[in-house]
């Protein structure tokens, strides 16, 4: 109970389903969250729960939460000289490092979804060459950590590795039902780098 207590003190802007719903679990379900494993100075500046996701900047130092159905629009706004990429803010951002979150439930609502019975996604797409900046890989392995803890289960992972034809974006897609196989595919493609 001290692990949420010191967890719902540090995070003081968690949606109120989110705050709620974890208030109502018991010991045993909360022994099985990974409290000890966060570390909030991993976690990007202005990181917060957002279910139209957002940006995490090729330093890592911020997220750009997307407040809206224009989910490029933040990373748009950091974006210098896009007439290089013909104004493709996707790729420029990605072939600049940065990494997009999205999160997507059952029903799109502006709150999260804490359903047992509905299975929800965190997705991280990036390009696999931003995983050699290790406050990157920090980052994105502590936000995936911070939704295990807030989140409802049952909760999948995926990374949606980005290449390129020219100028045409190409996904490849890894899905994770538990957060030490998402974590362990993270560290095997920023050692295969």
């Amino acid at each position: 109970m001290n692990d949420l207590k010191d967890f719902l003190r540090q995070f003081p802007k968690l949606p109120k389903e989110v705050v709620t719903y974890l208030s109502d679990l018991d010991e045993k379900e909360l022994s099985q969250r990974p409290f000890k494993k966060l570390y909030k100075g991993f976690l990007p500046f202005l990181f917060e729960m957002n279910v139209w996701g957002g940006w995490i900047t090729p330093d890592a130092n911020w997220y750009l939460p997307t407040l809206s159905s224009d989910t490029d629009l933040p990373l748009k706004r950091r974006l210098k000289n896009p007439a290089r990429y013909q104004h493709n803010a996707r790729l420029q951002g990605f072939r600049e490092g940065f990494v997009r979150l999205d999160w997507k439930q059952p029903v799109f609502d502006t709150h999260f979804s804490v359903k047992k019975t509905q299975t929800k996604k965190l997705i991280f797409t990036f390009d696999p060459q931003t995983l050699k900046n290790r406050k990157v890989f920090n980052a994105v392995q502590h936000i995936a950590t911070f939704y295990t803890i807030a989140g409802a289960p049952p909760l999948l992972f995926e990374i949606v590795l980005v290449s390129y034809d020219g100028d045409k974006l190409l996904y490849r897609k890894k899905k994770f039902n538990q957060l030490s196989f998402f974590v362990l595919e993270l560290t095997t493609i920023r050692y295969k780098l």
